[in-house]
Formats: structure tokens, sequence, C-alpha cells
């Protein structure tokens, strides 16, 4: 019969209680270990080094940004004005253009009318005006209240005024 010990022998049992080591590390082994520590210690600073600039870098571009749009905002504000100005000035300067139309066009009636109302003498009453081309050729009838005394002045007060070349003619009574 075959017999089978199955329990360990004393001897290697009591070995293992001492302390002995089972197995010698290499020497080469042992700074193998460090330097992979070493690089892995190196990498982890590394990358957090570079996590620390771009996060500042983020953060930098973080404030232009608001910055830049505070300032976009301000920059808006000012063109709306600006805007408004230009517009009010565009219909600022139309108007001045029509006034300034209006004055060149109205200048020679205007003066004519201004002369005449200035040369005639109460109780005379301008009853038609027409003019064709420079005022050289306009036309003037006034009517006077018959037998008036100032009816005969009205000619002669016209024709002392610088703006007219020839006196005006006079219409006899009332017409």
């Amino acid at each position: 019969m075959i017999r089978i010990n199955l329990a360990a022998p004393e001897k290697a049992a009591k070995a293992k209680a001492k302390g002995s080591p089972a197995r010698p590390i290499p020497s080469g082994a042992l700074q193998s270990y460090l330097l992979l520590a070493l690089f892995a210690g190196g990498a982890l600073v590394l990358c957090a080094g570079a996590w620390w600039l771009q996060s500042n870098k983020l953060k930098d571009l973080e404030t232009r940004i608001a910055a830049d749009e505070k300032r976009q905002k301000d920059l808006q504000a000012i063109k709306q004005q600006v805007d408004q100005f230009q517009q009010r000035k565009a219909i600022l300067e139309n108007k001045v253009l029509v006034i300034e139309q209006l004055r060149l066009a109205q200048k020679s009636p205007v003066h004519m009318l201004d002369e005449i109302s200035k040369a005639l003498p109460d109780y005379v009453w301008l009853t038609g005006m027409t003019r064709r081309g420079a005022p050289s050729g306009s036309r003037a009838r006034a009517t006077a209240w018959p037998r008036s005394p100032t009816s005969s002045g009205a000619s002669s007060a016209a024709a002392g005024s610088p703006r007219w070349t020839s006196a005006p003619r006079r219409s006899s009574g009332a017409s």
C-alpha cells in the first residue's frame, strides 16, 4: 500500500517561521524600480504644472472676454448715440438746406414787397403784382382812395428806393 503524507515537513515550516527571505531581490531591479518611480513622479509634477498654467491662462482669457464684452456694450451705447446725432444732423442739414433754398428763391420778391410797402403812403393798397424774369421786369398796380392827398407821393417814394431801377407806373384813381 502506498502511503501519502499530506502534512508538510516540519523543517520547512520552521524555516519559514523564522523570517528568512524566500527570494533575494536582484541589485539591478531596485535601481529600475527607483528610476521608474522617479519618472512617474516627474510626469505627475509636469502634468500638474501644465494643468496649473492652462487654468491660469483660461482665467486670464475669461477676464479679458468679460472686459471686452463690457467694453462692447459701452461702445454699442455710444454707437447708438452717434447714430441719433447723425440722424438729427441730417434732419437739421435738410431743414437748413430748405430754408436756404427758400431764402434764395424768395430774395427778390420779398425785398421788392418790402420796398413797395415802405414806399406806399397811407390809404394806398397794392391790388395786383406780376413778376416775369428779373426784378426789373416786375409790374405792380396800386389803388388809392379817390383824391387822396397821399396817392401822388407813392411813385416818388418808390423811385427813391435803391432796389428800383425805374419808378413804378402810377395808375389813375380807382381801377
